[in-house]
């Protein structure tokens, strides 16, 4: 059973990758990386990368506290896919219509995060949870591989894009990412 909302209730911001790696893929000097304007188009590209990959994959950047309903709509609910991949902990599994903790299993691998419960429910169930990458050092290589691929793409293509802009491949970023792609 797939969740029909999943909204961060309070959320940290990580950055994927240091300015200075970035900087390097972009092929920035050392000198204009003094620049305090260089740093700040850096940082948004970064920050806008990381914006892509959370929209379009089951990555989070920092950590938050999720609030999930897995709605019942006439099959029993016994297995809870998570739409994030990096899922730290589960704080809570309830009925709507009852508070009592429901007796569950967690599982997750770094790519996504499953919940079973004991027993199967035939009504809605509300799950609270924390996920998201907590340091740059916890974000898998090759997305911190993606993020720097996208930051050198917008760095890069600052301007409306023309007939003659050079164009990411989506195929590469697709690769990297296959893993974490959203089951939603």
């Amino acid at each position: 059973m797939l969740p029909n909302l999943n909204s961060p209730a309070s959320k940290t911001q990580v950055l994927a990758v240091s300015v200075e790696e970035a900087a390097l893929q972009c092929r920035i000097s050392k000198d204009e990386l003094d620049d305090d304007d260089t740093i700040a188009l850096l940082t948004n590209c970064i920050l806008s990368s990381q914006a892509y990959l959370e929209g379009k994959y089951s990555v989070y950047f920092g950590v938050g506290e999720f609030k999930a309903y897995y709605i019942y709509e006439g099959l029993p609910i016994k297995t809870l896919h998570f739409p994030i991949s990096n899922v730290q902990k589960v704080n809570s599994v309830s009925s709507v219509n009852d508070a009592l903790d429901i007796p569950h299993i967690f599982y997750a691998s770094p790519t996504h995060a499953v919940l079973t419960l004991s027993q199967a429910k035939e009504e809605d169930v509300f799950v609270s949870y924390t996920a998201g990458y907590t340091t740059s050092d916890s974000v898998p290589q090759e997305v911190k591989q993606a993020v720097l691929m996208l930051t050198a793409y917008y760095y890069d293509q600052r301007n409306p894009e023309t007939s003659n802009s050079v164009n990411i491949s989506t195929f590469a970023v697709d690769a990297l990412m296959l893993p974490y792609k959203k089951l939603l």
